[in-house]
């Protein structure tokens, strides 16, 4: 029997990614922090893994 957990060790992943970049986090479902580094260098990103949580 699978019993839920409530503990985990990592729920968002992040990176700083490269404007070369962006396409490939964008196609795997990556979002923008926030618009303040528009048109920077990097744009900060987040990946959410809830999808990946026992429930």
């Amino acid at each position: 029997m699978l019993t839920q957990k409530t503990d985990t060790g990592c729920r968002f992943l992040t990176v700083d990614a490269y404007g070369t970049a962006l396409n490939f986090y964008l196609k795997n479902e990556f979002q923008y922090i926030s618009s303040k580094d528009e048109g920077e260098n990097t744009r900060l990103m987040y990946y959410d893994l809830k999808q990946y949580m026992l429930l």
